[in-house]
């Protein structure tokens, strides 16, 4: 496009093909060789988007739209009846077998993260309907006025980092979590 690119990325298939993956803040492209390059996305709101391999596609997130999934072929937008309409976030990581999503445009303290089966006991795809709700949310803090600036996997946990702090999750399931203040005097800004 002859922007700058804002945001890089890899995309690796289990089939193994490997894609770079770059974005100009409006448009997500994609290349194996860096000759050709593949829109994923174009005509987006101009921000930063995050991109993450997970379940073998691609996740590209931002707080000014929805999330975008790609799969090497076909470019799925998550805001319709459809799909599972994740909320808008600025962090995306796949860790435990789901989808985190972190620092969302309507809490900047929260986490969410995909449900893994539904009701009858069903696997759900993380780009499916049902796979977001608000019971799958998690609030660090959010009266400290701080956000959150990293969700990273150490150690079998996640670490949750805030301009304000560092947290602690362990995490078994839905039902099992423990959310422990790290540090308090020292925080991570983005």
């Amino acid at each position: 496009t002859g922007n700058p690119i804002l945001s890089l990325g890899q995309y690796v298939q289990t089939a193994g093909q490997k894609y770079i993956v770059a974005s100009d803040g409006t448009s997500i492209y994609a290349s194996q060789d860096c000759n050709y390059w593949e829109a994923v996305a174009t005509g987006l709101p101009k921000d930063y988007y995050q991109l993450e391999t997970i379940n073998n596609k691609l996740w590209a997130v931002s707080q000014s739209t929805e999330a975008i999934v790609w799969d090497g072929t076909n470019t799925q937008y998550m805001n319709t009846a459809a799909t599972s309409n994740p909320p808008k976030a600025k962090y995306i990581l796949g860790w435990n077998s789901r989808v985190w999503l972190a620092n969302t445009i309507d809490n900047p303290s929260s986490v969410w993260f995909s449900v893994l089966v539904d009701t009858a006991g069903t696997q759900i795809d993380p780009t499916a309907p049902g796979a977001f709700n608000a019971l799958y949310q998690i609030y660090v803090n959010p009266s400290d006025g701080g956000q959150i600036t990293r969700i990273y996997p150490f150690r079998g946990n996640l670490l949750i980092f805030k301009d304000t702090g560092i947290w602690f999750l362990q995490f078994d399931s839905e039902y099992n979590l423990t959310l422990t203040k790290s540090i308090s005097s020292v925080g991570v800004l983005a």
